[in-house]
């Protein structure tokens, strides 16, 4: 039976006007922009007092800045909507929403209008991002290549899809709002995971340029920042960026089409 487009598109404005009108979602975004806008200062104030003039030394210092910011802002909201999903099935208002649509149409309608207020945040947050960059006046960042930001843009963009689905499948898999508390701890965890990798030659776990840490960017969600980072120093393996994004795709739709399976065996048992 084919989807009704227009049922899914008023489930997903209904979602979004619910998170909108939520005062946790917006008080979660208010700090993640104080944190960004902190973030820019001291980076700012640390190229500038450091005289920082090489394009290697600039791109490390501004991707660990948008690092911070990627997990930040995959953070707002992803985690909102399996929260939505399990509360509804545990309250029994699900019971009421499936005589109005089936239950792909519900999950897909509360996946977009999640994804509809996370792009919006997103957005948001990069504006506050470029608007207090010119603040700080940090004018070494013109040397910064376009190609980086661009790189950096679609891997938060393709980690929040992901996320999000992960979120929603993990709602989709329990009954009770006390269980999916315990579902998305793997998901954190994977998450830690992704957001740390580029930091651990630091301490010396691996080495950026051999070994298993190439090898695992190109593998999404770790390749999130694994992959924008092999490419700022220009290692040469552009097709691994390509093929991330490729395989995000797969993985996105992949979990997709389990949610919706799950959800509505779930629902309908």
């Amino acid at each position: 039976m084919k989807l009704d487009k227009y049922t899914i598109w008023e489930i997903a404005k209904k979602e979004a006007k619910l998170g909108a009108s939520s005062k946790a979602v917006w008080g979660v975004l208010a700090v993640v922009l104080i944190g960004a806008v902190t973030l820019i200062g001291f980076v700012g104030a640390k190229m500038e007092h450091d005289t920082v003039t090489d394009l290697e030394t600039l791109v490390l210092i501004l991707g660990t800045f948008l690092t911070v910011v990627m997990g930040m802002g995959i953070l707002m909201n992803s985690t909102l909507v399996g929260g939505s999903i399990s509360e509804e099935k545990d309250k029994k208002v699900v019971e009421i929403l499936l005589s109005l649509a089936r239950p792909e149409e519900l999950y897909i309608g509360k996946m977009l209008g999640h994804s509809l207020i996370g792009f919006t945040q997103l957005f948001i947050l990069w504006v506050t991002v470029l608007i207090f960059t010119l603040v700080f006046d940090i004018s070494t960042l013109s040397k910064l290549p376009i190609w980086f930001c661009f790189v950096m843009l679609v891997f938060m963009l393709l980690a929040y899809l992901l996320f999000t689905a992960l979120y929603a499948l993990a709602g989709a898999l329990v009954s009770s709002v006390e269980d999916y508390s315990v579902a998305q701890i793997p998901i954190v965890f994977l998450f830690m995971a992704s957001m740390f990798l580029p930091f651990a030659p630091m301490i010396g776990w691996g080495s950026l340029n051999d070994g298993w840490i190439p090898f695992v960017a190109w593998i999404p969600p770790l390749s999130m920042t694994l992959a924008p980072t092999l490419d700022a120093f220009d290692d040469g393996l552009w097709i691994r960026t390509i093929s991330s994004f490729a395989i995000f795709f797969v993985e996105i739709s992949i979990l997709n089409y389990l949610g919706t399976n799950l959800f509505r065996k779930k629902v309908l048992k």
